[in-house]
């Protein structure tokens, strides 16, 4: 009969302690929950703000794409310009090399201003 009394008791001690088991995974399953629920919420704000940073990545795309089409609009400007440029260097130049014949001319004696050579000018 002690073992029946006994068997009772132990089984009431077992089934406490399963309860305390119990209770105790269901804490650290609320807990783990928490924890897992906070990370989501986190990875949730991480996302909004990676999908914020992909925005902004494409409007500064956009905006340097826009800056190398002007640059380019630009470049093609100046080297319109530099050509503009380079024809009248060479045109002056030109003047300048039948000035300076001219002028050489003008000192030999041979060519008179208003046409003519210096055999027709009187001394």
């Amino acid at each position: 009969m002690k073992r029946l009394r006994r068997r009772p008791r132990n089984l009431r001690r077992i089934a406490e302690k399963l309860a305390e088991s119990v209770e105790a995974e269901k804490a650290a399953v609320k807990s783990e929950k928490a924890s897992v629920e906070s990370k989501l919420r986190e990875l949730g704000e991480r996302e909004e703000d990676f999908e914020s940073l992909g925005s902004y990545i494409e409007e500064r795309a956009i905006g340097v794409r826009k800056v190398e089409e002007e640059l380019a609009g630009k470049r093609k400007e100046l080297e319109v310009q530099e050509k503009e440029i380079e024809r009248k260097r060479e045109e002056l130049e030109e003047r300048l090399y039948r000035f300076q014949n001219r002028a050489k001319g003008l000192e030999v004696g041979r060519i008179v201003p208003g046409g003519g050579d210096s055999s027709s000018v009187a001394e």
